[in-house]
C-alpha cells in the first residue's frame, strides 16, 4: 500500500499520538506525571530532589522511608532544552542495610518525545510492594540526536544509577530494564549491548557497567527492515519511507525508502538481533496480535535470534490488543501463545529446547500480568 507524503505525515501523528496518550497504559486510569524539583546538571541534583511517599508494609528493625527522586540528571543536556536526560527514582521503604532490586522503565513515544520517564510512576505502583525500587528513564527524541545516541543514553543512566546504588540502597547487581513501544526497542538493544564497548558512548558516568540481568519488552519495533513485509491486515503505518520514526532515528530521512535503502546502515546497527549472544540476561516478551502501528512479527524475530543462541526467553503473543499494555492490568485478557526457551544440560554440551502453549480466558495466573512480570523479575535476579 502506497501513500502520500502528506497521508504519511498525518498517520505518523496520529501514531504518536496513540503511543503518547492513549497507548500509554499503566495500572491506573491514567498515571499522573511526577511532580518533583528541577534537578541541576550534574549527578549530584539527587540530593536536592527528595520526597516523601506513602510506603509498602512495615519491616523488622531500622527503616529508610520511601522517597522519590525526581528529574535527576544523569548526564549534561544536549542540546541544552533537552529532558532526555533526566531520570525519576521511586524508592520504597526498606530496612537500613537492605538492597533493592532494581527496575529500569521507559516508554514509548515513536522516538518522537524525550519524556520517557514520565509513566515510570505506575510502575512503581505495582512493583514497590514486591519490594522493586523504579526508575523512569527519558532518553533524547529523533529530532535532537539519532541512533546510537539513544542507546548512549540510556547506558549512560544505566551507569549512574549503579554508581550510586550504594547511596540509594539498591542492588547494583540485580538491574532489570523495561519498556513499551520505542522504549521496548531501548530495553532489548540495552540487553543485548551489555558487552559492546563501542555502543557505551562518552557521555555522563564512566567506569560501571551497564549490562543489566533481565528484560522486558512490550511491543518492542527490533529488525526495521521487516516491518513492511510482516505488516498484517490491522497495519496502517508504512515504515521504509523518509518520513517513518525509523528512518527519523536513524538518520536515513534524505532517501526515498529510508531504512530500506541499503546506504541507511543505521537500519543495521540498530537492530537489537544483531548483537544477541548467549550470555544475554533473560527476557519476558509481550506484543499484541492487532497491533496496528508494530506488526507483532518483530517480538517473533526476537524471540527467534535468542532461542537461536539459547537464551532465557518467553514470548506472550496476546491476542486481540492493539499497540498498548492495558491488558497487564486486566486478568481476562487472551487467549495467549506463549513460547519459552529454556537451556537444558544433555550431558557432553549444552543445548536448548522451545516449548509452545496456550490458553482461553480466564486465564486467571497463566496470563499476561504485572504479577507476572514481578515472578519473572525474582527469578532471573535471583541468579
Amino acid at each position: 500500500m502506497k501513500t502520500t507524503p502528506r497521508a504519511r505525515r498525518a498517520a505518523y501523528a496520529v501514531a504518536a499520538a496513540l503511543v503518547t496518550g492513549l497507548a500509554l497504559a499503566g495500572p491506573t486510569n491514567a498515571a499522573d506525571d511526577a511532580a518533583g524539583t528541577t534537578a541541576g546538571s550534574t549527578a549530584d541534583s539527587t540530593a536536592t530532589s527528595t520526597a516523601d511517599t506513602t510506603a509498602g508494609p512495615a519491616a523488622r528493625g531500622k527503616k529508610v522511608p520511601a522517597r522519590v527522586l525526581t528529574d535527576v540528571a544523569y548526564t549534561d543536556p544536549v542540546p541544552a532544552d533537552t529532558r532526555g536526560n533526566l531520570l525519576d527514582l521511586y524508592l520504597p521503604e526498606r530496612r537500613k542495610n537492605q538492597k533493592l532490586p532494581l527496575f529500569i522503565y521507559s516508554e514509548g513515544s515513536a522516538w518522537f518525545g524525550d519524556n520517557g520517564k514520565d509513566t515510570a510512576d505506575a510502575w512503581a505502583e505495582r512493583l514497590a510492594p514486591h519490594g522493586y525500587a523504579v526508575a523512569g528513564v527519558s532518553v533524547r527524541n529523533s529530532s535532537q540526536v539519532q541512533f546510537p545516541g539513544q542507546v548512549h543514553d540510556i547506558k549512560a543512566a544505566i551507569r549512574y544509577l549503579r554508581k550510586k546504588a550504594g547511596r540509594l540502597g539498591l542492588d547494583r547487581r540485580r538491574f532489570a530494564i523495561g519498556g513499551f513501544s520505542s522504549g521496548a526497542w531501548t530495553a532489548a538493544i540495552a540487553g543485548t549491548t551489555g558487552d559492546v564497548k563501542r555502543l557505551e558512548g562518552y557521555q555522563g558516568v564512566r567506569g560501571p557497567s551497564s549490562r543489566v540481568q533481565a528484560v522486558v519488552t512490550l511491543s518492542p519495533p527490533t529488525a526495521f527492515r521487516k516491518m513492511d513485509s510482516q505488516a498484517t491486515e490491522w497495519s496502517v503505518l508504512e515504515h521504509e519511507t523518509p518520513d517513518s520514526p525509523e528512518s527519523r532515528m536513524t538518520g536515513c530521512t534524505q532517501y526515498e525508502t529510508g531504512i530500506g535503502d541499503p546506504r541507511c546502515h543505521n537500519a543495521r546497527l540498530a537492530n537489537p538481533l544483531r548483537y544477541v549472544s548467549r550470555d544475554d540476561p533473560p527476557f519476558l516478551m509481550f506484543h499484541g496480535s492487532r497491533d496496528q502501528l508494530l506488526p507483532p512479527g518483530q517480538s517473533q524475530v526476537l524471540f527467534d535470534r535468542l532461542a537461536s543462541r539459547c537464551v532465557e526467553a518467553t514470548y506472550h503473543l496476546v491476542e486481540g490488543p492493539d499497540h498498548q499494555y492495558r491488558y497487564l492490568a486486566d486478568p481476562a485478557a487472551g487467549p495467549v501463545l506463549g513460547q519459552t526457551v529454556s537451556t537444558v544440560d544433555d550431558g557432553a554440551r549444552r543445548g536448548c529446547s522451545t516449548s509452545t502453549s496456550s490458553a482461553s480466558a480466564p486465564l486467571g495466573d497463566a496470563g499476561p500480568s504485572y504479577d507476572l512480570v514481578a515472578d519473572f523479575l525474582d527469578a532471573a535476579l535471583a541468579r
